[in-house]
C-alpha cells in the first residue's frame, strides 16, 4: 500500500506560486500543454484521458493536502475543474484543463510535483476566490 502523503497548504502556499510558476513556465510543460490543446484528439478522448490520470492519482496515497483543519483531495479539485471548465471557458477552457492535467505525465507516470502544483494553483487562485465571492454579500 502506498504511503499516505499529507502536505499542508499553510506550509506550501507560500511556495505554491513559485512552484506553479516554475512548473507552468517550464518550456517542456508549456509545450506539452499546447501540443494537447492543438492536437486533433477529440475533446471527449482528451477529457477521458485526463480523468483517467486523475482517477489513477487518487489511488496513490499522495492525493491529499491539509488546509487548516480540512483535508483536500487533489483528485476532487482536478475532477471539479474538468467537470466545470466548459461552463466557464467553453470547449477551449475544458480542452486547456484536460491538457494541463495530461501534461502532468512524465511518460506514462504522473509527476506528483506537477499535479500537486497544478491543484494548489487552481485551488488558491480560482477555487478559494470563488468560495469567497459566493460567501461575500457584495457578490449576491
Amino acid at each position: 500500500m502506498p504511503q499516505q502523503r499529507t502536505d499542508s497548504l499553510d506550509s506550501i502556499s507560500s511556495v505554491s506560486s513559485e512552484a506553479a510558476v516554475e512548473n507552468f513556465t517550464e518550456p517542456r510543460f508549456q509545450k506539452d500543454v499546447q501540443a494537447n490543446v492543438k492536437s486533433t484528439q477529440s475533446l471527449t478522448k482528451l477529457t477521458a484521458r485526463a480523468q483517467g490520470i486523475v482517477d489513477d492519482f487518487a489511488k496513490t496515497g499522495q492525493n491529499t493536502l491539509q488546509y487548516k483543519k480540512h483535508t483536500i483531495e487533489i483528485s476532487k479539485i482536478m475532477s471539479a475543474m474538468l467537470a466545470h471548465a466548459e461552463d466557464a471557458g467553453g470547449e477551449g477552457g475544458k480542452r486547456y484543463v484536460a491538457s494541463a492535467i495530461v501534461a502532468c505525465l512524465d511518460g506514462n507516470k504522473v509527476n506528483t510535483e506537477k499535479i500537486t502544483a497544478l491543484a494548489v494553483t487552481w485551488l488558491t487562485h480560482l477555487l478559494f476566490i470563488c468560495t469567497w465571492c459566493i460567501n461575500d454579500p457584495a457578490f449576491t
